[in-house]
């Protein structure tokens, strides 16, 4: 049967798939494998009743409900990853034919949630994703006498992909040229290592390029770059959603000067194959009223910067803030930015989700454990809050 590519088409469910070690899947690194959980095989969810079903409903032109976020973003105006992915007019012969009938084999691309260590435990983030963001968790629940936050999973134990999950992501590499890395932190860790030996000894790497999205706060190892040199090109994508001490304070408890001093050295090293570096910034309550000013330091890297919308949590989602705020910030960003347009237009997005009050308790919740105080580090955003609420 034919695959029909219309308006609301996406080339990811025929193109990659997003793993994880403990069985959480999905076509693209957007939605980072939430939709689905199986213990399965990375082999057989490829060609399964999951992966068959979202195809079946892009190839029928529907806007497929676990994809919220890409359709959320084009309704911004911000380019969402189905955009990014491929021009409508351009689509190539071999891009055509290989959606056909060549995908069965398995993707070109093929994105792993490595683990869930992490050296950092980002305020955005979770203990799905950073085990050591436990201990700060049962704090929270123990002291507030709530359960189930984020902050604390069932199983507290490093997870990490076994020999056989390697095994069965390189059986499923038929196809691949491209192989990106998420974490927690993925430059911390090793079993992704034995998979890259594994592509350089079948001689597939010269083919493939491999992507980092890091925390920056990692320096690699020697047998990363030893791997590295092997393969067609290395990319990184740079989580920098501050600088300086506001950096910090999102990114506990890393430093920015070290992240600086890491970059550098990333970016002088001798490099014996094509290497390319881009910032990505996730958008939150954080960082929103000094997005100009932090895309102005930025300017500094000489790199591309893509703008990301967060996913979770509600409380740290710009859209949930209260209507009088996001006026104000509203008011306060440049006019005139192309680049933060479509975050103008979230912030005028009508709601009826109100998050304040969330906000506000983890906000402070987190400042008390990790002896850290927004008043000081956002002291001009914190002003404008405090003016709408006295009790924060």
């Amino acid at each position: 049967m034919a695959i029909h590519v219309g308006r609301n088409f996406c080339l990811a469910p025929y193109t990659q798939v997003t793993y994880s070690p403990w069985g959480r899947f999905s076509p693209c690194p957007e939605i980072g494998g939430r939709p689905w959980t199986k213990t399965e095989s990375i082999v057989k969810l490829w060609n399964g009743s999951d992966f068959k079903k979202l195809r079946q409903e892009f190839s029928d032109n529907q806007q497929s409900k676990i994809c919220n976020r890409c359709w959320g973003q084009e309704e911004v105006g911000n380019q969402s990853l189905r955009k990014r992915l491929f021009g409508y007019k351009h689509l190539k012969d071999d891009i055509l034919n290989f959606i056909q009938k060549d995908y069965i084999a398995g993707p070109r691309q093929i994105n792993l949630i490595v683990s869930n260590i992490c050296n950092l435990r980002c305020r955005i983030c979770s203990a799905g994703l950073s085990v050591t963001y436990n201990k700060e968790g049962e704090s929270y629940e123990k002291q507030f006498n709530i359960v189930d936050t984020r902050y604390v999973t069932p199983n507290k134990k490093k997870l990490a992909f076994s020999d056989d999950q390697i095994e069965e992501i390189f059986k499923l590499s038929n196809n691949l040229i491209r192989l990106e890395m998420y974490g927690g932190e993925p430059l911390l860790d090793k079993p992704t290592l034995l998979l890259l030996e594994k592509l350089v000894n079948s001689g597939q790497s010269k083919n493939i390029t491999v992507f980092y999205n890091t925390n920056g706060a990692v320096k690699p190892t020697q047998r990363h770059y030893d791997l590295w040199k092997e393969f067609k090109q290395i990319e990184f994508n740079l989580s920098y959603d501050d600088f300086g001490k506001r950096f910090t304070y999102q990114r506990h408890p890393a430093d920015w000067s070290e992240v600086l001093e890491n970059f550098n050295e990333l970016k002088n090293y001798s490099w014996q194959v094509p290497v390319q570096f881009q910032i990505i910034l996730t958008l939150s309550v954080f960082n929103v009223y000094y997005i100009d000013d932090i895309l102005n330091e930025f300017k500094k890297f000489e790199l591309p910067v893509f703008l990301n919308t967060i996913n979770e949590p509600d409380y740290y989602d710009i859209r949930y803030l209260p209507k009088q705020i996001k006026q104000q910030i509203y008011d306060h960003l440049d006019p005139n930015s192309r680049k933060t347009k479509f975050v103008r237009n979230m912030l005028m997005q009508q709601t009826d989700i109100d998050e304040w009050d969330n906000f506000k308790f983890w906000t402070n919740a987190k400042d008390q454990y990790r002896n850290e105080k927004f008043a000081t580090t956002f002291s001009e955003f914190y002003q404008l809050l405090h003016n709408y609420d006295h009790t924060f």
